[in-house]
């Protein structure tokens, strides 16, 4: 008797689009302030694909932390900090698993519990959705082939990245900044400006960056995403493409005006608007 048998291997990989477009999860808003009032909140996730997906929500304390030309990375494993800051232990998720049918979505609510009330710190914690398609059972890919060779089924899982935040009590968020360097390389103009973080709270902002040319017309126009946690220098990039040669100005204004924020849960802040130079 010749004895066939079927090897299945299952490699899952997890891609990592922190705000990207092309994600297979979507997720709304990726910034979501609490309301200190009522302690609750909710996200809408995402299926955008065209199959059916399963999605697991879970709670990471982290924070951006910067180096010197301006760079960022996330910081996950910050003991000292999450101890003092981290929403994590204090937020429910319901449900933390979902299954979307293609092209829907549906709500996740989130109940901050067991955190004394007014202490005067905003608390925060990232929001991780991650997605892969709907998996077989192995007896049902048993099924689909009768060789001996070995099957991979490649499952490929994606995670989007959000940000809760609680302000609890009577706290403040403020900000300056500044030119700290300029530079270039073969591609790219480099404004690296050093922030000043004032207040209780991080500053959760955005830049509207504006390029003028010598003639003092707009040539870029864009909107930067501008999150402080601690003293630190952000980078300004400019393409040298297209970009005429000589002095041209740069346009900067930072503000809290971000639309995921209803404007009642943003903190006191006045815009900052400031002109540096950069050569070509």
């Amino acid at each position: 008797m010749n004895i066939r048998k079927n090897n299945i291997l299952v490699i899952i990989l997890i891609i990592i689009f922190p705000f990207s477009a092309i994600s297979q999860v979507g997720m709304k808003p990726m910034l979501i302030v609490i309301d200190n009032v009522s302690r609750t909140a909710t996200v809408e996730i995402i299926n955008p694909m065209k199959d059916i997906r399963e999605f697991n929500i879970e709670l990471l304390f982290a924070y951006p932390k910067y180096d010197s030309l301006g760079k960022s990375i996330l910081i996950y494993d910050d003991s000292v900090m999450a101890k003092e800051y981290s929403l994590s232990s204090y937020l429910k998720i319901y449900p933390k698993k979902l299954i979307i049918p293609p092209g829907e979505s549906q709500v996740v609510r989130l109940i901050v519990k067991d955190l004394p009330r007014d202490d005067g710190k905003t608390y925060w914690t990232r929001i991780i959705a991650s997605s892969k398609p709907m998996t077989q059972q192995i007896d049902t890919l048993k099924k689909l082939s009768d060789t001996s060779a070995i099957t991979a089924s490649i499952v490929i899982g994606t995670r989007m990245n959000g940000l809760v935040v609680l302000n609890n009590g009577n706290v403040t968020s403020s900000i300056d900044f500044d030119e700290y360097k300029r530079y270039s390389d073969s591609s790219s103009i480099y404004l690296v400006c050093k922030f000043d973080k004032a207040g209780t709270s991080p500053f959760l902002g955005k830049a509207d960056v504006k390029l003028y040319d010598s003639n003092n017309n707009i040539i870029i126009k864009r909107e930067e995403k501008v999150s402080i946690y601690e003293n630190c220098n952000l980078e300004f990039k400019f393409d040298k493409k297209n970009l005429s040669k000589g002095k041209l100005k740069v346009e900067i204004t930072v503000s809290n005006e971000k639309e995921e924020v209803p404007v009642e849960l943003r903190l006191p802040f006045k815009p900052i608007t400031k002109t540096f130079e950069i050569v070509n």
